[in-house]
């Protein structure tokens, strides 16, 4: 499915876990990197940091504020995302974006917007009716329904 990275270390003030990945591309798209933003996928729960290149391990570096949505363990493996796809991911997963469906209506100087997943134009003659999420997630219908209701995240490319 995804890159898996595989604890050796959970750092004690846990900002920071240690461990090896299986590899670093997915398909053909490079998923990390040194310096590279990404997120650890632990069954339907993300958080975010960044990845850093330490001889033949990697460090994963939390956000300040993502570092309490894991609890990892040493010897444990988890799926590494990239950050494209991670934010994706989220907006599927989370639990506490709350959805309603809309119309949308043009506005002075914004004309459209574009489905958080897909990318797929959202106006006033295409996809006008779509679903927000949170206020600032716009996701098509097609999306909402094969998606984000269902929790599913078959969108993201795999190998």
């Amino acid at each position: 499915m995804f890159p898996k990275f595989t604890i050796i270390k959970v750092e004690s003030n846990s900002k920071a876990v240690i461990g090896k990945l299986d590899r670093i591309f997915q398909g053909k798209e490079k998923w990390i990197d040194d310096n590279y933003i990404g997120a650890l996928l632990k069954g339907s729960v993300i958080a975010f940091g960044r990845w850093f290149k330490e001889k033949s391990f990697w460090r994963f570096q939390f956000n300040a504020d993502e570092s309490n949505k894991l609890s990892l363990n040493t010897g444990e493996t988890v799926y590494a995302i990239d950050g494209y796809w991670g934010e994706r991911i989220e907006i599927v997963y989370s639990t506490k974006i709350d959805w309603k469906k809309e119309i949308f209506k043009s506005k002075k100087n914004w004309d459209h917007e574009h489905c958080a997943i897909c990318w797929a134009k959202i106006s006033e003659f295409e996809n006008t009716e779509y679903y927000l999420g949170g206020g600032s997630y716009p996701v098509c219908k097609k999306c909402y329904k094969n998606y984000v209701l269902i929790k599913d995240i078959s969108f993201v490319p795999s190998v």
